[in-house]
This record gives structure tokens, sequence and C-alpha cells, in this order.
């Protein structure tokens, strides 16, 4: 199989290595295969105008061309070894449509070489704040009144159409679903019509588009940075021992992360059987875990720390010993920047408001996100 480059931003200070000066400029075509107007298609053209920084020879030509996998499919098909062809992929085109529609693909993670992830996805499920859907548990509730849902996503076959589709249906609502594609936050909102929506974060459309007034987004909480009470706010995160999953050879998990797929290098967790049931014994590890047990002492004093999340399946998989007691921290830096952003939203927001002389009117009237946030 050919081992094909995928873009990202590191190819070109590489290429500008094996380049010599004085040498005839040369064009780099980048094929898109996602909407034009979304995340990957401006981190594409972004990297691009931004070419002629690392590279004196070699200028990237960005091309969104709105396709999926068919769109791959038929770069592999077209593009030799040494071609000057570059093609943006992520986790949904190799993994998501694998599941969805496996006929699909032709090729497969062999066919490339990864030299570095150019951005991450936050993907945030909210809903207009007059449904009074602060949990899971309350959007569990509403879907089994019979009460049809629509989720505005980037794409039919996209991750947040995955996403959706998986939770939904584990709540026995997937025929209520209906997926509503989108090119932007504003389209999202009207297109769902005051039901649930999923959309990419976008702080500047959340403001200047008023959607504050009539929407909760979970990912900008006033509830989220703050510290965190040892005694009262003690609870753990993950559901894990909770939530049961079953392989095709009737093998019970305490959640699918600790399933032999899914799992890096340790050896998978079972806890029970088809046949035999759940052992019990197996699951008290999982229903004995809390913040403090698990949690190192600069989790348990840091200042930001409400809100910051944890994987009990990746606690165990980046643990040193055979043990679910040891927090994993690689969200460490993520949370911290993401209590940023967050305060930078509030800030901007009441700035704007107090400029504006609402603030005591908003402060009045405002949505109320979820505060429970562990």
């Amino acid at each position: 199989m050919k081992r094909i480059l995928s873009l990202v931003l590191v190819v070109v200070m590489i290429a500008a290595m094996f380049v010599g000066c004085g040498k005839k400029t040369e064009s780099w075509k980048v094929t898109c295969p996602w909407a034009p107007s979304g995340v990957a298609s401006m981190v594409s053209q972004k990297a691009a105008a931004k070419s002629p920084e690392y590279s004196e020879s070699i200028n990237l030509v960005a091309e969104a061309i709105k396709g999926d996998a068919a769109t791959v499919n038929t770069w592999i098909a077209n593009t030799k070894g040494g071609d000057p062809e570059l093609v943006f992929v992520g986790e949904g085109l190799l993994s998501i449509t694998e599941i969805l529609d496996p006929a699909k693909m032709q090729f497969g993670y062999e066919d490339f070489v990864f030299v570095e992830n150019l951005y991450s996805s936050v993907f945030v499920l909210s809903a207009d704040a007059t449904l009074n859907i602060k949990s899971i548990a309350d959007l569990e509730a509403y879907v089994k009144a019979g009460n049809p849902v629509s989720v505005a996503v980037n794409g039919a076959t996209g991750s947040e159409a995955f996403l959706a589709a998986a939770l939904f249906g584990s709540m026995g609502a997937g025929d209520q679903l209906k997926l509503t594609p989108y090119q932007s936050a504003a389209e999202a909102a009207k297109k769902v019509g005051g039901k649930i929506i999923g959309v990419d974060v976008d702080q500047k459309a959340i403001i200047d588009g008023g959607y504050y007034q009539n929407y909760t987004c979970s990912f900008f909480s006033e509830h989220i940075g703050k510290p965190m009470d040892i005694k009262l706010e003690n609870q753990n995160w993950c559901g894990a021992g909770k939530m049961l999953s079953i392989d095709a050879a009737g093998n019970f998990y305490p959640c699918t992360r600790f399933a032999s797929y899914s799992l890096r290098s340790k050896k998978p967790i079972i806890i029970g059987n088809v046949r035999d049931g759940i052992n019990k014994n197996l699951l008290r590890p999982f229903l004995t875990l809390d913040r403090l047990t698990q949690s190192p002492r600069e989790c348990i004093d840091c200042e930001v720390a409400s809100g910051c999340a944890w994987c009990q399946g990746e606690n165990y998989d980046a643990a040193k010993t055979h043990t679910v007691f040891e927090r994993a921290t690689a969200i460490c830096k993520m949370h911290k920047a993401r209590v940023r952003a967050n305060n930078y939203y509030w800030n901007k927001l009441y700035r704007k408001l107090e400029l504006e002389g609402k603030r005591e009117e908003f402060e009045q009237n405002k949505k109320q996100s979820n505060d429970i946030i562990c």
C-alpha cells in the first residue's frame, strides 16, 4: 500500500528543510473533504496561507470539497507516491465511517503516515433553555416522554452525527432523532427550531448573535474553573461500573473503554458474561471510586478544579500499575485552557452588556446553565 502524508502544518516546515534556496516555487494542492465553511476547511486554508512563512519554494493551495470517505477514495486512487498532493483526514473519516458505512471506505490507517495532530474539536450538546434540560437525566426523561429531537450536526456522517446517534440510540430514542446538517452556528440554531442543538463552540457567534439570551452552552459555564470542596464535592465523575458494555463474544465490561479494542497496552477487565452473569466482586473497586481515592494532591488542591473530567478507562490505561485508582492528568492543560476560554467568554459578554446598560437585566433573566459540574 502506498504511504501518503496527511496534511499538517508541520509538513510545510519539514518541506522547507529539504527544499534548497533559489529553486522555482511550486504549489502543493491540499484537499479537505469537508464542508467549505467548516472548521477543518478553515484550518486547512489557514495552514495554506501561512506556508510561505515556512518555505520559499512551496506554497500550499487549499481546496475544500464537500465530501466524505468517497472523496478520499478518489484522492488515493488518483494520487501517486511523490505527487505534490496532500489530504486532510481525521478520526471521523477513519473510524466513524468504518462503523456507519464500511462499504464506502477503500482505505485504512496503513495508507497514511501521520505527522502531527493539527487541531482538536470540542463537541457540545446544548438545548433551548426553555426546555429546562440541564443534565443527561433530564434529556432522557424528555425523549422518553415521546418528544421528537432535532440535532444540528456538521455533516450527516461526521463525528457529531455519530455521537448524537449513539447517545439517543442508547436511550432507545433513535427513531425520534432527526439529524439536521448545518453550515454555521446561526444556521444550526435556526434549523432546529428550539430543540436540542449540537454545534461547534464559537464565542463570537454566541455573543454577537444574541444566542446567550435563549440558550445555554455547557462549554461556557459560570460554574467551572473554581476550587472544589473536599467533603461536599467528592463524587466520581465517570460512570464506569454502572453502565454495562457487551462484546460480540458475550463478555461484560464496566464500560466499552475496558474492552481490548479500546485499550492501548493493558489487559481488558471482564466482569462477567451472558452465560454466568455479572461478577459483583469485580465491580466493587468501581463502586468505591470517588474524587479523593484516585486524584493526586495537585488535582485535589487545584484552584480551577470544578468541571475537570476524567475517564475511568483512560485512568486504567495510563496507570503504571494494574489499577483504576490512579487518575490520569493528561487533560490538565486542556482543562486550564478551557477555563481561560470560559473566563474570556464571560468577561467579553459582561463587558458588552455593561456598555449597553443591560447587565442587570441579563442577570435577572438569564437562562441557568447546569451547575452540576462533577
